[in-house]
């Protein structure tokens, strides 16, 4: 089995619906999250994940003397990683179909997955 991290983009369209969601259909959206995670636990393939903060980050860029640290890497990409999770599978092809009922796609976000490099 590999491991694959889901790396989830908010868009926005999702910024959009979120800003008009109610509170309670902002509680439906994330338990729908919950949800999802709970599943991948019971079929023990969740290995991982979290949201990550709303803030930007910080993103450090390569420099001759000292690394140079700027504020997040939206400004270029006009994107936001939202959270991750880390999932075990056989392939891409089960990757794919395990995301397939993701809350992010029913939302308007991505999901990049990438396969785990296990290097012993």
């Amino acid at each position: 089995m590999s491991q694959f991290m889901l790396v989830l983009y908010d868009t926005q369209e999702m910024g959009q619906k979120f800003q008009n969601f109610s509170p309670e259909e902002m509680q439906a959206a994330v338990g729908k999250y919950f949800a999802w995670a709970e599943s991948l636990k019971s079929r023990g393939i969740h290995k991982g994940g979290n949201k990550l903060k709303d803030e930007p980050g910080k993103v450090m860029l390569p420099a001759s003397d000292k690394p140079e640290v700027v504020d997040g890497p939206y400004l270029e990409t006009k994107e936001l990683v939202g959270g991750y999770f880390l999932i075990e599978a056989a392939d891409y092809d089960e990757a794919v179909k395990i995301c397939s009922d993701c809350p992010q796609l029913e939302l308007g976000g991505k999901i990049e997955l990438r396969e785990i490099d296990q290097v012993d």
